[in-house]
């Protein structure tokens, strides 16, 4: 009896080895794989960041261009050029407010 014993005592110490050791190895490989998840979610995050300050300039550019078009319509008023130069590019101004506004095709 006491060898019988020792042989299953024996397989289930080799068995306990065997899975150890793939435990080992398959959380090396988990943990390589989430490694490589974290840099790209960082690469991901870096695109996000430059391509929310891109939206955010164009905001701003927008913003400038509105002033700046509407002190060209008030100038406008006054220079036959800056009209002319205007209406060229499709901005028509209204004589009662001063403002430029694009024309529609």
């Amino acid at each position: 009896m006491k060898s019988i014993q020792s042989n299953i005592g024996f397989g289930l110490g080799v068995l306990c080895l065997v899975l150890s050791i793939y435990v080992v190895f398959t959380s090396r490989s988990t943990q390589q794989a989430q490694l490589e998840l974290q840099i790209r979610q960082m690469e991901i995050n870096a695109e996000m960041q430059r391509r929310q300050t891109e939206i955010d300039q164009g905001a701003n550019s927008e913003k400038f261009g509105n002033s700046l078009l509407q002190e060209m319509g008030a100038t406008a008023l006054k220079n036959k050029d800056i009209r002319d130069l205007l209406a060229k590019y499709g901005y028509n101004i209204d004589a009662s407010s001063g403002t430029s506004s694009p024309t529609k095709p």
